[in-house]
């Protein structure tokens, strides 16, 4: 039965993934045996084969299912990871800086958070917009490769500003040193020109060609911080997490 609601907010290969995920919680597609193939699953749904492939991404990264070669792709039993669930947008990939990365905190400030950043907090008031924002530089054999800017309402992570960042990322950081469960990361990525700012610290020239990748990290309470990835073109591999769906 198709239970995709077109006019809904949430995207469809979301919906699509929630679907999956009921079908194997409910026994209906049974541990180990393969499930149908996403073209049959696309014309039962009367959805897009591509929205099949990425609900069926999503649980491949969340452990649900593997790919089994000469059988395609087959449930199985649910498992806790060290990691939190990645939500990838609009596809799933890792960032290969390669080499000896090192790492430079730039700049630690108390600020206000950014307007696109207010509903992601869901903060309101003058109060709610105090945020601790922090600047590193990830640099291989000396070449800056990648601005990172993090962003966190002062009220979710006391004392950030104080912490070393420059020893562990962010996720690391909200698991070992604030306890948090992290329970999701939300990634989007998009092409993003640099700005003057920026050109000076990467050493590129103005309206440079990048890769913007953004991130925002979850625990039980709501979204803790967000942090953004600025990547000029040709310095580091964007790499599929997941092969592309075959089946």
């Amino acid at each position: 039965m198709n239970r995709l609601d077109r006019s809904a907010k949430t995207p469809l290969y979301r919906q699509l993934a929630e679907v999956f995920r009921e079908r194997i919680s409910s026994g209906d597609w049974k541990e180990g045996i393969p499930i149908p193939s996403s073209p049959e699953l696309a014309k039962s749904l009367e959805t897009q084969v591509a929205v099949v492939e990425r609900a069926l991404q999503t649980l491949l990264l969340e452990g649900l299912i593997s790919i089994k070669p000469g059988r395609g792709l087959v449930p199985l039993t649910p498992t806790s990871s060290a990691r939190p669930v990645l939500a990838w947008d609009p596809g799933s990939g890792r960032l290969d800086l390669g080499g000896s990365v090192e790492i430079r905190v730039l700049s630690k400030v108390l600020t206000t958070l950014p307007k696109n950043l207010l509903s992601v907090f869901e903060v309101h008031g003058k109060e709610g917009h105090r945020a601790n924002r922090i600047v590193k530089l990830r640099l291989v054999s000396g070449k800056p490769m990648v601005v990172e800017t993090i962003y966190s309402p002062t009220s979710r992570l006391p004392g950030f500003l104080m912490k070393d960042h420059r020893q562990v990322d962010l996720y690391q950081m909200l698991v070992s040193q604030y306890r948090c469960e992290v329970v999701r990361v939300e990634q989007r990525s998009r092409v993003y020109a640099i700005t003057s700012a920026e050109s000076s610290i990467l050493e590129t020239e103005v309206g440079f060609p990048s890769l913007c990748v953004e991130r925002v990290y979850f625990a039980g309470e709501g979204p803790l911080a967000t942090s953004q990835w600025i990547v000029p073109a040709g310095r580091c591999g964007l790499f599929e997490e997941a092969s592309a769906l075959s089946v």
